[in-house]
């Protein structure tokens, strides 16, 4: 009688650091991570960031997956921290890096109602707090492989998000967020790619399309058919396969392609839609599609 194989539970776990500015969300963030299984642990000193993954690892009973949240106070505490990372990638567990940020001015009024003083302020002002930690993150956010841009989420906006971007079943998925946004609201902080699609004629000076939006048949087909969009298509899907495949054989699992054109109504959000309709046939990619501006005129 043969008995059946188990599978052999490997001895490193799968570690996220979770880091950011301080008011950004991180504590929201982990305690989403919790609701998903992760083992979540704070404030760990780097220097035993190796030895906890190798007992997560060892232990039958506790999740393959580590999430450890972080935030820099010093200099030193970030070589400590970069110096414990390298060592996790020595010792084989698969890293990566969350990074949580928002707008200085959201941040400055996340503190104020709350009454508490940036960590780092010292005798200064919160926005003085607010600028060196920038300066000792910027880094590590570098770094990220991920980021989320908490400007304009609440609470439960965060812990959607961060539920999405974790969720997983089967083998391993590309997550993609396809945004399209107005530039007159500013370049989205979170993303990876950023096309600009302002080359596209307006069919805001179309007096009868606009009232429309880009998810309308009418906007849509005024755009997709103006000259050299096609090609434009095309070229940035074949742009994307490659990376894709990186993505994936780098344990890279989530990207945001933004595209902008004035206001985020009418170009680039027919654009978006189009490519993530595209990105999303290909297998082991899920595409999720947002307009980041649309409505705000």
């Amino acid at each position: 009688m043969t008995s059946e194989l188990q599978p052999v539970k490997p001895d490193t776990a799968e570690v996220l650091i979770i880091t950011g500015m301080s008011g950004a969300g991180r504590t929201t963030a982990a305690h989403s991570l919790e609701d998903l299984g992760w083992y979540v642990v704070d404030n760990l000193p780097p220097q035993l960031f190796s030895t906890m993954a190798q007992l997560i690892g060892k232990n039958p009973d506790t999740p393959l997956k580590l999430a450890l949240v972080v935030d820099v106070r010093s200099k030193e505490f970030f070589q400590a921290l970069q110096e414990a990372m390298n060592q996790l990638r020595t010792d084989g567990a698969e890293l990566r890096v969350l990074f949580l940020d928002a707008a200085d001015e959201v941040l400055v009024r996340r503190f104020e109602t709350l009454r508490r003083p940036h960590p780092l302020q010292g005798d200064g002002s919160i926005l003085e707090g607010i600028a060196a930690e920038r300066e000792l993150m910027v880094a590590l956010r570098d770094q990220a492989e991920m980021m989320i841009d908490t400007t304009d989420l609440n609470v439960h906006d965060l812990t959607t998000a961060t539920t999405e971007l974790f969720t997983e079943s089967g083998p391993i998925i590309i997550r993609l967020n396809i945004m399209s946004f107005g530039f007159k609201y500013g370049v989205p902080q979170d993303s990876n790619y950023i096309a600009d699609v302002r080359f596209i004629p307006n069919p805001h000076w179309v007096p009868e399309l606009r009232p429309f939006t880009g998810q309308d048949q009418e906007i849509s087909s005024y755009v997709l058919e103006r000259k050299g969009v096609a090609s434009f298509i095309d070229s940035y899907v074949a742009m994307m396969e490659p990376v894709i495949e990186g993505y994936r054989s780098e344990n890279k699992h989530y990207a945001t392609l933004a595209f902008g054109c004035t206001g985020g109504k009418h170009r680039s959000v027919a654009i978006a839609e189009e490519i993530a309709k595209r990105l999303a046939t290909y297998s082991g990619v899920k595409a999720k599609i947002s307009h980041r501006d649309m409505g705000r005129e």
